[in-house]
């Protein structure tokens, strides 16, 4: 039958053979490779978010008069507490999803902090984290990874809808406007 793996057909492999192949060094090999493909692309993303959520809340806290306040060296979470503070100054800006930052901030923290081995009795690739003690190895497949480096990448997305804003003044209602410019936004 087309489809439907059977033991008749040429392609069969029972799970012994399945789990053999797999715990095989080419299998292992080609399992790191894929894993660290994803850390990779995962992290890249996350540090192009982190950087821009420095340079925002730069800005923002240059344009309070409170430039003391920022610090190139705290923590991503630090950065976007201040953010989510300093942001509420703002009211006409877009509104962020602090919450999925900080989600996405644990992840970070989980694989770049984290053990990536593999168990020498089951063969399992596993992930574990040294943040929390006594925590349990928990595997994390490339295919998890994928998944939270889109999360980043509809995060990155976010934070730059504040760019424009962040950039431009607000509107000084006393200055005079340019020839042919209008004090209400076009949607």
């Amino acid at each position: 039958m087309i489809g439907k793996p059977s033991e008749e057909s040429p392609h069969h492999i029972d799970e012994q053979e399945l789990s053999q192949r797999q715990s095989g060094p080419m299998w292992s090999l080609r399992y790191q490779e894929e894993y660290q493909s994803s850390l990779g692309r995962m992290l890249v993303r996350f540090n192009e978010v982190e950087s821009m959520v420095g340079e925002i809340l730069k800005t923002a806290l240059d344009k309070l008069g409170k430039s003391h306040l920022f610090q190139v060296n705290e923590y991503f979470r630090q950065k976007v507490d201040k953010l989510e503070l300093a942001s509420a100054a703002f009211p006409k800006w877009p509104k962020v999803d602090y919450e999925r930052l900080r989600r996405i901030n644990s992840w970070r923290n989980e694989l770049a902090h984290g053990h990536f081995h593999q168990d020498p009795n089951t063969g399992d690739w596993q992930t574990r984290g040294v943040h929390k003690k006594g925590s349990k190895s928990e595997t994390i497949t490339p295919a998890e990874i994928d998944k939270w480096t889109e999360e980043v990448r509809v995060a990155y997305g976010d934070v730059g809808q504040l760019l424009p804003y962040v950039w431009f003044d607000e509107l000084d209602e006393e200055r005079p406007l340019p020839p042919g410019a209008s004090r209400t936004p076009i949607e």
